[in-house]
């Protein structure tokens, strides 16, 4: 006996939206990348791709810190990481005078440096509960203020050959920087998914009180 009932195609398991939520912003490259093509053909010049990684490794590297702040939840984001990363090039030009045997001590006050506004960051945050917007705006105007007063406004030194080997060099055909940018990615990746840190980081994004408890 046949059934009167039409059976319905099974659903597709995956939508359209959910590919581009997923995906969207690897399309969104894809598309940027075939239209800057188009428009310009020098853009597929492997000496212009390459200037162009080099470029966008800094801000690479930038990203990766503010992925960890954003996957925490709460509206994080740090406004004063642009400010600070232009103290410590002040820093390391003022204090090694190019010269590459000073680069690991003044490289050392430059970390702590960082260490301690993030600290002032995320005490604002946690214990005095300003918004992270706020907070962060407020120290990256403080660190600016401190920066146009160690320089006088203006700023003066070199960076030292092995800094701008990280910076601008080349290992093989693989430039310096973006080889440090896949290991500090490399890095993050095992982090969030493979410590205890990671899983907290994730467990405070999902729900802050059961994370708690």
């Amino acid at each position: 006996m046949e059934s009167s009932v039409k059976a319905h195609p099974p659903k597709l398991s995956i939508s359209l939206k959910s590919v581009f939520e997923k995906y969207g912003i690897f399309i969104f490259l894809g598309l940027l990348f075939i239209t800057a093509s188009v428009v310009s053909p020098q853009f597929l010049n492997p000496q212009n791709l390459k200037d162009i990684l080099n470029q966008a490794a800094a801000l690479g590297m930038v990203a990766i810190g503010q992925t960890f702040v954003i996957l925490i939840g709460g509206g994080g984001l740090d406004l004063s990481v642009a400010s600070v990363m232009a103290t410590v090039a002040v820093i390391m030009a003022h204090n090694t005078g190019g010269q590459d045997v000073l680069f690991l001590p003044v490289a050392s006050v430059c970390l702590v440096f960082g260490i301690l506004v993030g600290l002032a960051n995320g005490l604002l945050v946690t214990k005095r509960k300003v918004q992270p917007f706020m907070a962060t705006l407020g120290v990256m105007i403080i660190v600016q203020g401190l920066r146009f007063l160690y320089t006088k406004g203006a700023p003066k030194g070199g960076f030292p050959p092995i800094l701008r080997f990280l910076g601008t060099g080349d290992i093989g055909l693989i430039p310096t920087s973006i080889l440090s940018l896949a290991i500090l990615v490399a890095i993050a990746v095992i982090v969030l998914n493979m410590t205890t840190l990671g899983r907290k980081i994730y467990a405070i994004c999902g729900n802050i009180e059961k994370a708690f408890l």
